[in-house]
């Protein structure tokens, strides 16, 4: 008797055990949020020269230029909002690369008072209009993150969304080259 009762226990917890795995491997199929997906660049060419490569999005529409030799990839965050990094991942390189960072926004523009409104803590330095490759108005300014430190900060609005680009200081001048290439196609 307790052997056949061990063995239909066994037989059970075998059983739970197994449809949960299926039901948490169905989750992380379904529930991208978090989980990177690598992204390929388009066909089109680009116009910063060979080492470069485009990347196009194909549900808010903007295209951005990036190196050829790093990688992108795009991270589905909570309430619709996403991001996307483009970096080296090179062992023993000094780390390149900038992110976007993009979330639903109400406003059709954004300031630092109104970047104050939601952050009070944000770390906003020398605020100054800028304009990107398609005429976009952006707001540039310097920021320091705990994980990177100083961080060069183009913060734009664009078809109801908040668009946060990032990278490192040291980087501002490539970033800006980069963004010249932004564009939006609707």
């Amino acid at each position: 008797m307790n052997r056949k009762f061990f063995i239909m226990v066994t037989v059970v917890f075998v059983g739970i055990g197994g449809a949960g795995a299926l039901s948490w491997q169905y989750f992380l199929q379904k529930n991208t949020i978090g989980v990177p997906v690598l992204l390929q660049p388009s066909n089109s060419q680009a116009s910063l020269g060979a080492e470069y490569r485009v990347f196009e999005h194909p549900k808010f529409g903007f295209s951005v230029e990036y190196p050829a030799e790093f990688s992108a990839a795009r991270y589905e965050e909570a309430d619709n909002a996403e991001t996307i990094l483009f970096e080296n991942k090179k062992e023993g390189e000094e780390k390149l690369g900038f992110q976007i960072f993009i979330t639903p926004f109400g406003e059709e523009t954004i300031t630092r008072e109104r970047i104050l409104q939601d952050i009070p803590n944000a770390g906003i330095e020398e605020p100054q209009e800028a304009i990107l490759g398609d005429g976009t108005h952006a707001l540039i300014f310097w920021s320091n993150d705990e994980a990177v430190g100083k961080t060069r900060e183009v913060w734009f609005t664009h078809g109801g969304y908040l668009y946060e680009v990032s990278t490192y200081a040291r980087l501002d001048t490539w970033l800006a080259n980069i963004l010249k290439t932004w564009q939006f196609e609707r």
